[in-house]
């Protein structure tokens, strides 16, 4: 699914294989995950700028995906990683991804719990 999709704000597929083992390779990002740079900013506040720009990053990421027909179905902070210059968030771990399907979107409860959606 990773291979299908491209866009600056989601983590840059490379390749797979199967054997020995399964392993991914994506770019290499060295900014952390958006959930540890927050807490390394307690007790500041993350500029208002800043934020703006994080939260216009992850809606870019989500529009791409859904406009691809596809569901990431755990969006978190740890999900979540930063560039070095910690300027750009990008979307990471597709492992609850899925095809867009009605039946899926009506039924299924996926995700991590403390970040689902109340309805």
């Amino acid at each position: 699914m990773m291979s299908r999709v491209r866009h600056r704000n989601l983590v840059k597929f490379i390749g797979a294989c199967k054997e020995p083992v399964m392993v991914i390779v994506t770019e290499l990002l060295l900014g952390g995950t958006l959930r540890k740079y927050l807490l390394n900013m307690r007790p500041r506040c993350l500029d208002i700028h800043v934020a703006i720009g994080f939260a216009l990053d992850i809606a870019r990421a989500m529009e791409c995906l859904h406009s691809h027909g596809i569901i990431h179905r755990d969006l978190k902070p740890e999900n979540l990683i930063l560039t070095a210059d910690h300027k750009t968030v990008k979307l990471a771990d597709f492992g609850l991804a899925r095809e867009e399907s009605l039946t899926e979107m009506m039924t299924a409860e996926t995700g991590t719990y403390r970040w689902m959606a109340p309805e």
